[in-house]
């Protein structure tokens, strides 16, 4: 069964937490560069993007992690 990421933009605060949990899940670090997540801010539109980075495998860490609902793990059935 494969699984991705559902991503709700409208909800990302920016608060980065699912981005720090995948990093330390992954590679036992704090890092937002090491992290297979990331969230960047459009300054224009006062609003975030959630980015899954090459080398993603969801896990649930990020949603798990993720306190305002911006990210559903799904399970695909095939």
């Amino acid at each position: 069964m494969a699984a991705y990421l559902g991503i709700n933009p409208q909800l990302c605060t920016g608060c980065r937490t699912c981005v720090l949990a995948c990093s330390f899940e992954h590679f036992n670090v704090f890092s937002f560069e090491k992290s297979f997540i990331g969230v960047t801010r459009d300054e224009e539109a006062g609003t975030f993007q959630i980015i899954v980075k090459d080398g993603c495998v969801p896990c649930r860490i990020c949603e798990d992690n993720c306190l305002f609902g911006a990210l559903t793990y799904i399970q695909n059935e095939e």
